[in-house]
């Protein structure tokens, strides 16, 4: 699609992704790709025991890009933000974090 990923991470409940789009691709376009190509994979890796579903919607942000190793670093210490506490509340937010 055109777009540069910088850092991919995840958690059970959620993934961050930090992109640099092609000026051809909306964030929309690239969401729905990741979502349809990412649930085929897991579907073909398990059983109907197990069901797969993405949320609906999604969160963006933009960032400068002189601050992209700074949000690289946090996406692939997600885990350890995650253990200590240490999060970033804005990208942390979900559906049921906002009224």
């Amino acid at each position: 699609m055109g777009c540069e990923i910088l850092a991919l991470g995840g958690m059970p409940n959620h993934i961050h992704l930090a992109v640099f789009f092609s000026a051809t691709v909306s964030i929309g376009e690239f969401v729905k790709q990741v979502k349809g190509a990412s649930s085929r994979l897991v579907r073909e890796a398990l059983t109907d025991e197990y069901p797969f579903y993405w949320q609906e919607g999604y969160g963006a942000f933009g960032f400068n890009r002189s601050l992209a190793p700074t949000v690289v670093a946090y996406i692939d210490n997600q885990k350890r933000h995650h253990e200590t506490g240490n999060l970033w509340p804005a990208l942390e937010a979900t559906t049921t974090d906002i009224s």
